[in-house]
């Protein structure tokens, strides 16, 4: 039995601890085959309180291969948002379309002796996002850029109101594509797309041999071993 394993008062198996980094269950865990990426610029998260705990939230993954993200929780009662942390940076933008504004190499490209570049992430549903970018105290007082057009995302196990609209992991991987880091963007790219093929088969949306299939392709040239699912 998996230490994990969470049972009711008569013994049946009701669930399992998900992984605090992948967050998938014990004997999906992903971890092994996600690597950490060194960012040129300061990452930020602005966090949801509702998205703490929700399955298909991304903010975990990301802390877990880039471990100096930092995330900011707004709407926990009884924390009030602290914007100081907003006026400590020196070079702050907010990935959130509001305006015209595309974010560009400039944004997160640190030159000579210029001060390191912060990016300010929204994470929650969209409707959530919006009215953070209104709420979340000293935010409107910072530029807003928006992602370049780009190809299909990756990420399946969220629903999105558009196309255009990506998780939070999915808009770092682009925005670290924008500052010209394409190895980097393409290592969390794999991360991305390992634990989506990992927590589609645990819900039933992708078989075994079809999930086995694409972990072969993500994972083709690793010498480490691949995972083998049952």
């Amino acid at each position: 039995m998996l230490p994990a394993m969470l049972r009711t008062r008569d013994g049946r198996v009701r669930g399992t601890v998900p992984c605090a980094g992948c967050g998938l269950t014990p004997e999906l865990c992903a971890c092994p085959w996600l690597e950490e990426v060194e960012l040129g610029f300061d990452l930020v998260v602005v966090r949801h309180a509702y998205e703490r705990n929700r399955g298909s939230n991304t903010v975990r993954l990301l802390q877990k291969v880039v471990p100096a993200t930092r995330v900011l929780p707004f709407g926990t009662e009884g924390s009030p948002f602290d914007a100081e942390t907003f006026r400590e940076m020196q070079r702050p933008v907010v990935l959130f379309p509001r305006g015209d504004r595309v974010l560009a190499p400039g944004d997160l490209v640190r030159e000579g002796d210029d001060a390191r570049p912060s990016l300010i992430v929204l994470d929650g549903s969209w409707s959530q996002c919006r009215r953070m970018a209104r709420r979340v105290p000293g935010i409107t007082e910072l530029p807003f850029v928006r992602l370049p057009p780009s190809p299909e995302r990756v990420w399946q196990l969220r629903r999105s109101e558009s196309p255009a609209h990506v998780c939070t992991f999915e808009a770092v991987v682009r925005a670290v594509e924008v500052a010209g880091s394409p190895t980097a963007a393409a290592v969390l790219q794999s991360s991305l797309a390992i634990v989506d093929v990992l927590g589609r088969h645990s819900r039933g949306f992708l078989d075994r041999d079809a999930a086995q299939r694409r972990l072969d392709a993500l994972l083709e040239g690793r010498a480490d071993d691949r995972p083998q699912l049952r």
